[in-house]
Formats: C-alpha cells, structure tokens, sequence
C-alpha cells in the first residue's frame, strides 16, 4: 500500500516529474509515498502542495550517498525539514563536492575519447551533479560519440544501457573511477538525527554485513527489509535483523523511471506496509 523509496527529476538519475511520479502512484493503487532524491529536497514543496489533490500520504525524505568502510551506504532521512535554511545550506555544500566530481569524470572521459568539456558539464551541474546515467544521456548528443556508447544503444549492453555504461566507466577500477567524495555514514546519521529525521539504511544487501552492523552502531533508525534488490531470503535476513536490533522495517522500490532503471518499478506493497509507516511517523514524533 505503501513505497517509501522514490526519485524524481531532482536526482541526477531521476527520469519523472512530481506531477507524473503521484499520477502513476494513483493509478497503482498507492496510498503513501516518500520522494527520496539524491542529496536534493527540491521536489519536496511540490509533493507537499499536490498531495491532496491525488489523496495520497506524502513523507518529505532524501537518500544521501555515504561513505562507511570504503562502501557507498545509500541513507534514507524522512521527515526532513526542508524548509530549514541550515539544513538546505548543508545540501548544498554536499552537491558542491559531487559537482566537482563531475568536471573531473568530464576530463577523464576525454582523456578516453570522448567528445566532452568540464566546462560543458559545468553548465549542465548548476543545479545538480551528474550521475553515471546522466553522462550517459549527455554524450549521446554529440554524434561523435555514438560509436564508442554503440554497446549501449543497440548492442549486447542495451537492456540497462545506463547502468551497464556505469560499471564500465565509472566503477572501481574502471578508466574514468574516481573515488566516491562522500559524507561519512555516521556523520550523516548525527546530522539526520539533529534536523530531527529518521535515518534508514536503504537496500542493505548492497553493502556488507560488516559495513551494516557499523551502521547500525552509528545509530540508524531502522532497515529498508522491503527493497526491490532483495529475494524473499534477503527480506527475511534484514526484516529479522531489524527485529533483533529494535529497528523500524521500511518498504521501497527505488523507482527511477524505466530510462535509468527499467527494471525497477513502483512498487504497490502489502497491507502490513500501512503498520510500519504508522511505526515510522510515531518514531518521528519521538524523536522531535
């Protein structure tokens, strides 16, 4: 009933508009959702503003890129006041570090093959940085460029042509890698817990179990259990952690749009959804 994981046009990976992402909840039969763009509260005040109008529970939150072991820790923050000028100046200084990672992946790309300035990517970065599947979108502008990204568009990499473009560029290890500038995981829990927001680890199974217990010391308010990325296995290992450790359970899709992640959609979660929101919004309450 309930996806508490979505992203919108405010993520550097984000295919839809607000407007469309509540118009295709409605027609799915969701009766609350969480926006969570990437270190970015834009698209908050408009979901606020539209919810009524779909008569759908709509959870202001974020997903921050955190660094815990050397793993990139994806944190959910719900309930954030993005409102707060504090708060949003603290995004901004997070988006300025992965801004200037963008000019740097620009002029390893060129140094590749590539046709791409770091000023170009300047220009496109005002507002966000770039992700992998946006620099993917990017140089398919310039013809020049079509023949090096051939495997994504019409040869044997076109399914997730974005994502598979990702991990051949830009994974560990690979020609334009960079490592990742990002916020320390326990530094971002404390910030969430001082703007007063629910930190929670998103699809866990995404990083080791070492790095998750680490979290979990840190102090993180519960586990996305329910995540597209997880077997029925994997949603009973966490759902049992999360049990065992006294932490709130999330449900969340980690919907894009099928441009980026075509094998993730929406997703519609069962009845017992609507108990952990409850659980979430009252744990919210407590910790104001």
């Amino acid at each position: 009933m309930i996806d508490l994981h979505i992203h919108t046009s405010a993520s550097s990976d984000g295919q839809h508009s607000v407007d469309e992402i509540f118009s295709i909840a409605k027609s799915l039969g969701i009766k609350a959702i969480a926006i969570t763009d990437h270190n970015s509260a834009a698209s908050i005040p408009k979901g606020v503003k539209i919810k009524e109008k779909y008569n759908i529970e709509f959870i202001p939150a974020i997903e921050l890129n955190t660094e815990i072991n050397g793993e990139d820790l994806h944190l959910l923050g719900y309930f954030i006041p993005y409102k707060n000028e504090e708060f949003i100046d603290w995004l901004k200084g997070l988006n300025g570090v992965k801004i200037k990672q963008s000019l740097k992946r620009a002029n390893l790309l060129k140094k590749i093959g590539f046709n791409i300035s770091e000023q170009e990517v300047s220009e496109r970065c005002k507002e966000k940085p770039m992700s992998g599947p946006a620099f993917f979108y990017f140089l398919q502008e310039k013809q020049e460029n079509l023949k090096l990204l051939e495997p994504y568009i019409t040869g044997n990499k076109k399914g997730k042509a974005a994502i598979n473009f990702y991990l051949d560029f830009f994974d560990s290890g690979k020609p334009a890698y960079l490592p990742p500038p990002f916020i320390k995981t326990n530094e971002a829990v404390c910030k969430l817990l001082q703007f007063k927001s629910v930190p929670v680890v998103a699809h866990p199974v995404t990083v080791s179990d070492n790095s998750l217990f680490k979290a979990i010391k840190s102090g993180i308010l519960g586990l996305e259990a329910f995540s597209t990325y997880h077997k029925d296995d994997e949603i009973l290992k966490y759902k049992k952690l999360a049990e065992e450790k006294n932490l709130l359970i999330t449900y969340g899709s980690d919907f894009h749009g099928d441009k980026v992640k075509p094998h993730i959609k929406m997703k519609l979660y069962n009845s017992s959804s609507l108990d952990a929101l409850k659980k979430l919004k009252e744990k919210a309450e407590e910790i104001k």
